[in-house]
């Protein structure tokens, strides 16, 4: 079975390095040809939580290149990236091959070509973490679990079974859920509040719940998305979620959100697919957003790029 990650960013690098030491001889695939050169001169140097350093040799290709059939792709690109990355990794998909999506917030499905079946797609959610050093150096930051799951509701082929029992050997809490989408609306709902308020705030996860504001801030967002999620059928308590997102703060205490980052680098961030996605949803459902739409369109100013919820990520 031929593996390829498809992404060289933090989770990327910490995937494709987890695959060679579980014995896959993935391929990694970057969107940048210098990154290429970079990693197949000088490989991969993963450390892990504990502080152990593993550097690793790893067959790297640029995204341009021409290259064989690949079986599965682990799709590990930016919601602001992905339909790009669609459009070149399915023309090196195997016929009957299998597409991973690992993006934040919802809807990264809808980039995919209408002929392409959602019972080729699985849908990955992390809680890990992981900060890129360099082209070729990437630190596992905080341990965590990943589910995954058919978008299309299918059973787990032989293929995705033979990547779910090594889990353990590839370092990850790795597990199938066949309900993904509820999994996917949990972890927008907090999203929905750390990502857009540490970016507005300027501050890290830890810092954002110490502000004087913060559940003022947060119970709007949440209020309008459980509203959303519960006409798309998952159900979920207000207070409840306030509680997840605090407990997650304090236990990401350190970190700065990727949103905040992108932000502070001038880059596209990923609001579209996340307070964006709640607007959009709630314009379907006849429900008010005001919230949220306020936090999108307020990220997309202070990032300076138009990644507002008019152009981005249409709702089916």
């Amino acid at each position: 079975m031929r593996i390829a990650v498809w992404g060289a960013g933090s989770l990327g690098l910490m995937w494709a390095a987890r695959l060679a030491l579980a014995g896959w001889s993935p391929v990694l695939i970057t969107r940048e040809k210098q990154q290429r050169d970079q990693i197949r001169e000088k490989g991969i140097t993963l450390v892990t939580v504990t502080g152990k350093v593993h550097r690793l040799s790893i067959e790297c290709r640029w995204a341009e290149e021409e290259m064989e059939a690949l079986d599965q792709i682990l799709l590990m690109v930016k919601q602001t990236a992905l339909p790009t990355a669609v459009r070149q990794s399915l023309r090196r998909l195997h016929p009957k091959g299998t597409l991973w999506l690992w993006q934040n917030g919802m809807g990264g499905e809808e980039v995919l070509p209408q002929s392409f079946s959602q019972e080729r797609v699985i849908q990955a959610v992390t809680t890990e973490g992981a900060r890129k050093e360099s082209d070729t150096e990437v630190v596992h930051t905080g341990t965590g679990r990943t589910w995954v799951g058919s978008l299309a509701g299918t059973p787990r082929s032989a293929d995705v079974d033979r990547l779910l029992q090594s889990g353990q050997s590839l370092g990850a809490d790795l597990r199938w859920d066949p309900d993904i989408r509820h999994r996917m609306w949990e972890k927008l709902l907090i999203n929905s509040v750390i990502n857009p308020l540490t970016a507005i705030l300027h501050v890290t996860n830890g810092e954002l719940i110490e502000k004087p504001s913060f559940f003022s801030l947060a119970l709007p967002i949440v209020e309008e998305a459980t509203a959303v999620a519960e006409a798309e059928g998952y159900a979920f308590d207000v207070g409840s979620t306030l509680q997840r997102v605090t407990d997650v703060c304090r236990q990401t205490a350190p970190n700065h959100s990727s949103m905040l980052q992108d932000v502070r680098r001038g880059r596209t961030t990923e609001i579209s697919a996340i307070n964006g996605y709640i607007a959009k949803k709630g314009k379907v459902y006849g429900i008010a957003t005001p919230v949220n739409q306020w936090v999108t369109e307020l990220v997309s100013a202070i990032s300076g790029r138009n990644t507002g919820t008019e152009e981005s990520l249409p709702c089916s």
